[in-house]
């Protein structure tokens, strides 16, 4: 008998994530010669949804209609809506659910229901200060996958690709699994712990010098509350002189103004995925000051805190706008498309 493979689908949704999922499910079929598997679709409320390239997918059911699943895909591109969230998080509450398998942005709703708890996972790279700060009961890692119990996170993008793998070869077996990453052209020895952004490549792709990499990791791991670029030098072996020679030969750029980078980065991610106010924000990066954090944020971005939130805002707002209802509102006299 088919196993029912439920992929519930947050809004908004890339139709390039729901492709790799539900297309890789429909080819185990395929390699295994037998329907193995029953994928039901689902949204919220069962009704069709315009995917963020204008497309629009027609589940099978709504999440009412979904109960006691034994395993259970979700997929949320973006940050949904509060109206989303709220109807996602109260199905994941109330449901018994024996394996999840979430990506992209779909771990924070997971965790805003309470399931990561305890629990080692994964998001996007760009999201993970944001799920760190508001869930500090969660252990974010920046990896490619994460399987902690009965939830594996997998970071989006490609990741999806090699979560999908992984969730075949747990549920179906070595067999299958190695098939389908040949069908899908993913390297079956690529290790699902590894990071999302190797820190020993740099921007045109060369190998890093090994020192100025576990500098990196430190700095990574540290933006909350810096070290001193002495301290750095120390960790890593080498005098504070040589130190800032290998950042300038390996990354064009000094130390400091590297770790600033970083921090600020991190700055921009809070403002954009969180509610956390400015004043938060700026202890998060490691400022004592909010003025110092606003001075340097504006140098290096050559925009305020402020309008930086208010632009990502304004922008994801017109992003969960559909092409379809783009060109309705700019084009409204347009007759629509018929068969005649």
């Amino acid at each position: 008998m088919a196993v029912i493979v439920d992929v519930v689908i947050i809004r908004p949704c890339m139709a390039i994530d729901i492709a790799l999922i539900v297309d890789s499910l429909r080819m185990i079929n395929q390699l295994a010669g037998k329907p193995l598997i029953q994928i039901r679709t689902s949204t919220t409320d069962g009704k069709p949804i315009e995917l963020t390239n204008g497309s629009v997918f027609v589940p099978t059911c709504g999440l009412a209609d979904v109960r006691e699943s034994r395993i259970v895909v979700i997929a949320c591109s973006l940050q949904s809506t509060s109206l989303e969230r709220r109807k996602i998080c109260a199905w994941l509450r109330r449901n018994r659910v024996a394996k999840f398998y979430a990506a992209t942005f779909a771990p924070f709703l997971l965790a805003e229901a309470g399931l990561l708890a305890g629990h080692k996972a994964t998001v996007h790279w760009e999201i993970i200060p944001a799920l760190s700060e508001r869930h500090p009961d969660v252990t974010t890692l920046e990896q490619i996958c994460v399987v902690d119990r009965n939830i594996t996170t997998c970071a989006g993008g490609c990741a999806i690709a090699d979560m999908m793998v992984l969730l075949v070869q747990t549920e179906f077996g070595e067999r299958l699994g190695v098939a389908l990453a040949e069908e899908l052209l993913i390297p079956i020895s690529r290790l699902r712990d590894a990071p999302q952004r190797p820190l020993r490549v740099s921007f045109d792709g060369r190998t890093i010098d090994g020192r100025v990499a576990e500098a990196l990791r430190i700095m990574r791991d540290r933006r909350e509350s810096p070290v001193s670029i002495a301290t750095l030098a120390k960790r890593v072996g080498v005098s504070v002189r040589q130190f800032q020679k290998l950042f300038l030969k390996n990354l064009g750029q000094s130390p400091t103004s590297y770790y600033a980078d970083l921090r600020l980065e991190r700055g921009r991610e809070l403002l954009c995925y969180t509610d956390m106010n400015i004043r938060e924000v700026s202890i998060a990066c490691g400022y004592a000051s909010l003025a110092v954090f606003c001075r340097a944020f504006r140098k290096r971005t050559g925009q305020t805190a402020g309008s930086i939130r208010k632009t990502y805002r304004a922008n994801f707002d017109r992003a969960r706008i559909s092409v379809l209802d783009a060109r309705a509102r700019l084009a409204p006299h347009t007759p629509a498309m018929g068969n005649g």
